[in-house]
């Protein structure tokens, strides 16, 4: 944001940082929810198709790992921001480093989230096609 696009906004200067501050901490919140939904749903599906689906259950169990990982991913980033942050005010010599891993850390959620999307819609998509219809 340029110095211009600041001064146009409602937000007084010495409050920028506790907005970024509660913008980020809500998106955690979103990602372990929409993660951790996922998840939940992906288990209770699991249980009722589990002796009657074999082919299937894989699947779900492939999208549950990777919904796994982004759970675990999003609880990271938050660790990963503080770290960011602490070494930027310090001038590390690796704060860059730390800045593009925080970043990538807090992508990895939501693509978490897709692919599991993705490999349970176009499996089960794959399974319906080659499964012999009534």
């Amino acid at each position: 944001m340029s110095n211009e696009q600041r001064s146009n906004t409602s937000i007084p200067p010495e409050n920028w940082h506790s907005v970024r501050a509660e913008i980020a901490n809500q998106y955690t919140r979103s990602i372990l929810m929409i993660n951790g939904a996922g998840s939940v749903a992906l288990l209770a599906f699991l249980q009722a198709i589990w002796k009657t689906e074999p082919k299937l259950s894989r699947l779900v169990i492939m999208s549950l790992l990777i919904l796994s990982l982004g759970v675990v991913s999003a609880g990271f980033s938050n660790w990963m921001r503080y770290e960011t942050s602490r070494r930027y005010e310090a001038k590390t010599k690796f704060r860059r480093w730390w800045s593009f891993a925080s970043n990538i850390v807090q992508i990895l959620p939501l693509l978490c989230f897709a692919i599991a999307v993705c490999v349970l819609g176009f499996g089960a998509l794959a399974l319906l096609s080659t499964s012999k219809m009534p």
